[in-house]
Protein backbone atom coordinates (compact mmCIF):
# COMPACT_ATOMS: atom_id res chain seq x y z
CA UNK A 1 0.00 0.00 0.00
CA UNK A 2 2.94 2.21 0.89
CA UNK A 3 4.38 2.09 -2.56
CA UNK A 4 1.43 2.18 -4.45
CA UNK A 5 0.81 5.98 -2.69
CA UNK A 6 4.03 7.14 -3.23
CA UNK A 7 3.89 5.89 -6.78
CA UNK A 8 0.84 7.73 -6.97
CA UNK A 9 2.69 11.04 -5.39
CA UNK A 10 5.78 10.48 -7.52
CA UNK A 11 2.89 10.57 -10.98
CA UNK A 12 1.10 13.70 -9.37
CA UNK A 13 4.74 15.38 -8.35
CA UNK A 14 5.59 14.56 -12.33
CA UNK A 15 2.51 15.96 -13.93
CA UNK A 16 2.38 19.06 -11.56
CA UNK A 17 6.28 19.68 -13.30
CA UNK A 18 4.94 19.15 -16.37
CA UNK A 19 2.19 21.74 -16.33
CA UNK A 20 4.42 24.22 -15.11
CA UNK A 21 6.46 23.36 -18.07
CA UNK A 22 3.67 24.28 -20.86
CA UNK A 23 2.65 27.17 -18.45
CA UNK A 24 6.19 28.04 -18.59
CA UNK A 25 6.63 27.58 -22.61
CA UNK A 26 3.47 29.55 -23.18
CA UNK A 27 4.80 32.34 -21.16
CA UNK A 28 8.04 32.32 -22.44
CA UNK A 29 6.05 32.64 -26.36
CA UNK A 30 4.22 35.09 -24.97
CA UNK A 31 7.33 37.12 -23.56
CA UNK A 32 8.94 36.54 -27.18
CA UNK A 33 6.30 37.99 -29.13
CA UNK A 34 5.77 41.18 -27.05
CA UNK A 35 9.96 41.76 -27.10
CA UNK A 36 9.97 40.88 -30.71
CA UNK A 37 6.95 40.74 -32.72
CA UNK A 38 5.08 43.90 -33.95
CA UNK A 39 1.26 43.29 -33.29
CA UNK A 40 0.07 44.93 -35.82
CA UNK A 41 1.49 43.70 -38.80
CA UNK A 42 3.13 40.59 -36.96
CA UNK A 43 6.56 41.62 -38.81
CA UNK A 44 9.17 41.68 -36.29
CA UNK A 45 10.06 44.30 -34.63
CA UNK A 46 13.53 46.52 -34.62
CA UNK A 47 14.96 44.67 -31.82
CA UNK A 48 14.46 41.44 -33.91
CA UNK A 49 16.34 42.74 -36.84
CA UNK A 50 19.16 43.50 -34.88
CA UNK A 51 19.26 39.85 -33.43
CA UNK A 52 18.85 38.60 -36.64
CA UNK A 53 21.29 41.07 -38.49
CA UNK A 54 23.93 40.14 -35.70
CA UNK A 55 23.52 36.56 -36.74
CA UNK A 56 23.73 37.10 -40.56
CA UNK A 57 27.24 38.82 -39.49
CA UNK A 58 28.53 36.69 -37.58
CA UNK A 59 27.69 33.60 -39.52
CA UNK A 60 28.75 34.59 -42.57
CA UNK A 61 29.55 38.20 -43.52
CA UNK A 62 28.19 37.65 -47.11
CA UNK A 63 27.27 40.22 -48.87
CA UNK A 64 23.24 41.72 -48.21
CA UNK A 65 21.22 45.10 -48.21
CA UNK A 66 19.29 46.90 -45.27
CA UNK A 67 17.14 48.83 -46.84
CA UNK A 68 14.27 51.30 -44.78
CA UNK A 69 10.89 51.38 -46.31
CA UNK A 70 8.81 54.68 -45.70
CA UNK A 71 4.89 55.14 -46.45
CA UNK A 72 4.27 58.24 -48.08
CA UNK A 73 1.69 60.08 -46.67
CA UNK A 74 0.19 57.60 -43.56
CA UNK A 75 -0.61 61.36 -41.98
CA UNK A 76 -2.86 62.97 -44.45
CA UNK A 77 -5.07 59.36 -44.09
CA UNK A 78 -4.54 59.35 -39.91
CA UNK A 79 -6.14 62.77 -40.54
CA UNK A 80 -8.90 62.32 -43.18
CA UNK A 81 -10.18 59.26 -42.44
CA UNK A 82 -8.74 57.99 -38.90
CA UNK A 83 -6.24 56.32 -37.22
CA UNK A 84 -8.05 52.54 -37.93
CA UNK A 85 -7.44 53.27 -41.70
CA UNK A 86 -4.23 54.23 -40.85
CA UNK A 87 -3.40 50.60 -39.42
CA UNK A 88 -5.24 49.15 -42.25
CA UNK A 89 -2.30 50.71 -44.71
CA UNK A 90 0.55 49.72 -42.27
CA UNK A 91 -1.36 46.19 -41.67
CA UNK A 92 -1.64 45.88 -45.58
CA UNK A 93 1.51 46.95 -46.72
CA UNK A 94 3.41 44.80 -43.54
CA UNK A 95 1.26 41.57 -45.10
CA UNK A 96 2.45 42.94 -48.81
CA UNK A 97 6.14 43.18 -47.42
CA UNK A 98 6.11 39.60 -46.04
CA UNK A 99 4.40 38.20 -48.76
CA UNK A 100 7.26 39.31 -51.17
CA UNK A 101 10.07 37.95 -49.27
CA UNK A 102 12.42 35.17 -49.62
CA UNK A 103 12.66 32.42 -46.31
CA UNK A 104 15.70 34.16 -45.96
CA UNK A 105 14.86 37.66 -45.82
CA UNK A 106 13.84 39.33 -43.11
CA UNK A 107 11.25 41.95 -42.97
CA UNK A 108 10.20 44.21 -39.76
CA UNK A 109 8.41 47.43 -38.47
CA UNK A 110 10.99 49.55 -38.10
CA UNK A 111 8.59 52.12 -36.43
CA UNK A 112 5.32 54.25 -37.22
CA UNK A 113 5.12 54.14 -40.46
CA UNK A 114 8.44 52.79 -41.66
CA UNK A 115 9.55 49.06 -42.31
CA UNK A 116 13.26 47.90 -42.43
CA UNK A 117 14.25 44.48 -44.52
CA UNK A 118 17.79 42.47 -44.92
CA UNK A 119 18.08 40.59 -48.32
CA UNK A 120 20.60 38.22 -47.31
CA UNK A 121 23.09 37.28 -51.01
CA UNK A 122 21.51 40.34 -53.08
CA UNK A 123 23.03 42.70 -54.79
CA UNK A 124 21.85 46.08 -55.39
CA UNK A 125 19.70 45.64 -58.79
CA UNK A 126 17.98 42.05 -56.85
CA UNK A 127 17.29 45.01 -54.50
CA UNK A 128 16.10 47.52 -57.08
CA UNK A 129 13.84 44.94 -58.63
CA UNK A 130 12.31 43.79 -55.11
CA UNK A 131 11.52 47.21 -54.17
CA UNK A 132 10.42 48.09 -57.52
CA UNK A 133 8.32 44.61 -57.37
CA UNK A 134 6.71 45.68 -53.92
CA UNK A 135 6.18 49.54 -54.55
CA UNK A 136 4.00 48.67 -57.73
CA UNK A 137 2.29 45.89 -55.70
CA UNK A 138 1.07 48.73 -52.50
CA UNK A 139 0.09 51.54 -55.46
CA UNK A 140 -1.96 49.13 -57.63
CA UNK A 141 -3.82 47.42 -54.23
CA UNK A 142 -4.46 51.51 -52.76
CA UNK A 143 -5.07 52.39 -56.21
CA UNK A 144 -8.41 50.60 -55.93
CA UNK A 145 -9.41 51.85 -52.65
CA UNK A 146 -8.70 50.04 -49.04
CA UNK A 147 -12.11 49.75 -46.75
CA UNK A 148 -11.05 50.61 -42.81
CA UNK A 149 -14.10 50.90 -40.89
CA UNK A 150 -16.17 51.83 -43.31
CA UNK A 151 -13.37 54.02 -44.35
CA UNK A 152 -12.68 53.93 -48.34
CA UNK A 153 -8.75 55.19 -48.83
CA UNK A 154 -8.95 56.81 -51.76
CA UNK A 155 -5.03 58.95 -51.52
CA UNK A 156 -2.50 57.38 -53.08
CA UNK A 157 -0.53 55.76 -50.93
CA UNK A 158 3.37 55.26 -52.22
CA UNK A 159 6.32 53.94 -50.84
CA UNK A 160 9.94 55.22 -50.18
CA UNK A 161 12.69 53.24 -50.44
CA UNK A 162 16.50 53.78 -49.41
CA UNK A 163 19.35 51.46 -48.57
CA UNK A 164 22.73 50.28 -48.26
CA UNK A 165 24.82 47.03 -49.21
CA UNK A 166 26.50 45.26 -46.89
CA UNK A 167 29.98 45.06 -46.58
CA UNK A 168 30.19 48.20 -48.63
CA UNK A 169 28.47 50.23 -47.07
CA UNK A 170 30.69 49.45 -43.98
CA UNK A 171 30.52 46.34 -41.51
CA UNK A 172 28.78 47.63 -38.01
CA UNK A 173 25.31 47.53 -37.96
CA UNK A 174 24.70 51.32 -36.58
CA UNK A 175 26.40 52.59 -39.57
CA UNK A 176 24.73 50.71 -42.04
CA UNK A 177 20.96 51.95 -40.50
CA UNK A 178 22.42 55.50 -40.29
CA UNK A 179 23.46 55.19 -43.92
CA UNK A 180 20.11 52.91 -44.99
CA UNK A 181 18.15 56.18 -43.09
CA UNK A 182 20.31 58.65 -45.03
CA UNK A 183 19.68 57.51 -48.61
CA UNK A 184 15.51 57.03 -47.18
CA UNK A 185 15.87 60.87 -46.61
CA UNK A 186 17.67 61.34 -50.13
CA UNK A 187 14.70 59.75 -51.92
CA UNK A 188 11.81 61.47 -49.99
CA UNK A 189 13.71 64.86 -51.09
CA UNK A 190 14.29 63.73 -54.63
CA UNK A 191 10.57 62.36 -54.74
CA UNK A 192 9.31 65.69 -53.08
CA UNK A 193 10.83 67.89 -55.61
CA UNK A 194 8.79 66.54 -58.64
Amino acid sequence: LGSTILTILLGLLLLVFIYIEILESKNRKKMYQLAYIDQLTGLGNFEKMKLDEKVILKENKKKYILAVVDIDKLKSINDTKGHKAGDKAISEIGTFIADSLRKRDIAVRYGGDEFAFILPETGKEGAMIFAARLMEAVRKFFVDGLTAEGNLITEPVTLCVGGVSFPQGGEDETVLLQKADQALLSVKKEKNKS
